[in-house]
Parts: structure tokens; sequence; C-alpha cells
């Protein structure tokens, strides 16, 4: 799903007006998504910042880009153990299997 930021710019965090992939839908009523912003990182935000754009699926080649942006930021941090990244209803599913 790809939604609008319609909140104030924040630095390293997000835009205003700019568009973001929202990887996965929380738990919780209502889910907060799960984005990569600015700063390349994944955090959860609430969904009342953002009007969604297009509702439909990731389409795979964001699926591409956003797991190469994950996987370098996993072999960067040093290792973590062994992580499963999945396609799950078209969000994205990060499981550790270390836990």
């Amino acid at each position: 799903m790809t939604v609008r930021y319609i909140g104030e710019t924040t630095p390293l965090a997000l835009t205003n007006g700019k568009l973001y992939e929202v990887l996965s839908i929380e738990a919780g009523d209502p889910g907060w998504y799960r984005i990569i912003d600015d700063s390349m990182e994944d955090y959860i935000y609430p969904p009342e910042s953002f009007d969604i754009v297009d509702d439909s699926p990731i389409s795979p080649k964001v699926l591409e880009k956003t797991l190469a942006c994950l996987e370098r930021r996993e072999h960067g941090l040093g290792s973590t153990g062994d992580i499963s990244i999945t396609l799950e209803s078209g969000f994205l599913s990060k499981k550790d299997f270390n836990s």
C-alpha cells in the first residue's frame, strides 16, 4: 500500500507530501503502519498521519528494492541471527528465528 505523509516534515523521519510504501500494518486498533522512513530505518507510525494513495499490495519492484535495503541494513549492523523476510498478503513479514 502506498501512502502520503500529511504531517509536519521532520528531518531524518518523514517529509510532508512524500510517498511511502507500507511494509506491514501492525496489530492494534487502528493498526499502525510500518514504513521505511527518511532515515532508511523501518518504524511504525499512526495511520492518521497519512492519506492512502494506492491500497493495492506491495508491488514486486518495490518489494525487491525494500528487501535489498533491509538486507544491506542487517549486514551493516553485524550478525543478528537468521532473518527470513517473506511476502504475506501483500505486505512484508520479518521473522527472527533466534527468538
